[in-house]
């Protein structure tokens, strides 16, 4: 039986949408769903496994019902994506303050949208919604 992993993800926020066009681009086995937060499919799941919506600012995974976030999402995430990609899981062993920190400081960096596109509304036409992961 096939896992249900859906990735939660900030739509407006450029550094998420260009990391899940990142995830799509890579998941050549289709292991993942995506939704925004701020969608009602996203506010459901979450409230599902008693997250607070507006609690989260960062990727979240659920995945049979465990819930992942900020780093942990991301090394989680890793970890079932082709090689090179999931050796970053290995990352795990460092305290996960430290994952949490370094994960804020490069989101923080790159919010600016300087080196993303636009968000969630311009991933629209992309390769996502035409194979069914939204």
């Amino acid at each position: 039986m096939k896992t249900t992993q859906t990735i939660l993800f900030d739509g407006v926020f450029n550094f998420c949408t260009a990391s899940v066009m990142f995830i799509i681009r890579r998941d050549r086995n289709a292991v993942f769903r995506f939704t925004a937060i701020q969608s009602e499919s996203g506010r459901k799941l979450l409230n599902a496994v008693n997250v607070a919506p507006e609690s989260i600012q960062s990727i979240v995974l659920v995945s049979d019902g465990a819930v992942y976030i900020r780093s942990d999402a991301a090394l989680k995430i890793a970890e079932q994506m082709d090689f090179p990609w999931n050796l970053l899981f290995a990352f795990r062993i460092l305290p996960r303050g430290f994952r949490d920190w370094l994960y804020s400081m490069v989101s923080k960096h790159l919010e600016s949208g300087e080196f993303f596109g636009s968000g969630f509304a311009g991933m629209k036409s992309e390769a996502g919604l035409e194979l069914g992961k939204f």
